[in-house]
């Protein structure tokens, strides 16, 4: 918007992540959180059974807006 982009001009298509990260709908929340900080991104694509498309998960979906999340790690530690 800085620099002067005009929104309805540009399809999506556009700037969309062509190759996004995908997460089996299987994996545990704690995982999904390592592999979104690790990764440095907020939203995966979670696929199921032959890859399937799913859904998105995003941190807001896990945390809600501005919470934590407190996990245990397997020493019993928080």
């Amino acid at each position: 918007m800085k620099r002067g982009v005009r929104f309805e001009a540009i399809p999506v298509e556009d700037i969309m992540t062509k190759t996004p990260r995908t997460i089996d709908e299987s994996t545990t929340l704690a995982r999904t959180v390592e592999m979104m900080e690790t990764l440095e991104i907020t939203t995966l694509v979670v696929t199921g059974k032959n890859s399937k498309l799913k859904g998105y998960i995003h941190l807001h979906d896990i945390f809600g807006r501005g919470g934590t999340l407190r996990m245990s790690v397997p020493n019993g530690n928080a």
